[in-house]
């Protein structure tokens, strides 16, 4: 009689342990949009995630994991700021090691931007962001001091003031 309930207890336990699972990004349906490619270019694995709410980094969503060379492009809404973090996975560490960079930058409707994933030896990575549209123009990106969130719910960084 215990054993089923022991059993099923230690399930319950197990399952609030699991590492959230990561939401995926989507594209708006509807709206101003602009294009955001992100290019990785650095030597390991990186991740990218867009945030709904860009004031107070809420809502992230995460693109498919880019591996060496990759790149992935997206529709993101425009007229309105876009926040993002890329984390970078330093290859054949242990234990594993990565930087985080958080910034945001204006995204005009119809514009098409590039966002290069850098890493190097004075700074373990870093985000460019230039326009497109036009001639490619580096575009004045805002980088975000990070907040440790107790959830997926965030807020990932402090709100812009």
């Amino acid at each position: 009689m215990f054993r089923p309930l022991l059993a099923g207890l230690l399930l319950l336990a197990l399952a609030g342990c699991a590492t959230p699972e990561k939401r995926p990004f989507q594209s708006p349906r509807s709206g101003p949009t602009a294009e955001v490619s992100f290019r990785n270019a650095t030597p390991g694995r990186t991740e990218v995630a867009i945030f709904e709410d860009a004031a107070e980094c809420t809502g992230r969503r995460f693109l498919p994991d880019l591996l060496i060379g990759e790149q992935q492009t997206v529709r993101v809404p425009a007229g309105k700021p876009l926040a993002f973090g890329i984390r970078y996975i330093v290859p054949n560490t242990t234990p594993q090691r990565y930087c985080e960079v958080l910034a945001s930058f204006e995204v005009e409707p119809n514009g098409r931007y590039e966002v290069i994933i850098r890493s190097g030896s004075d700074r373990p990575c870093t985000a460019h962001v230039r326009q497109l549209v036009g001639t490619a123009t580096d575009m004045r990106t805002l980088l975000r001091a990070p907040v440790k969130s107790r959830n997926e719910d965030g807020p990932f960084c402090f709100p812009i003031q």
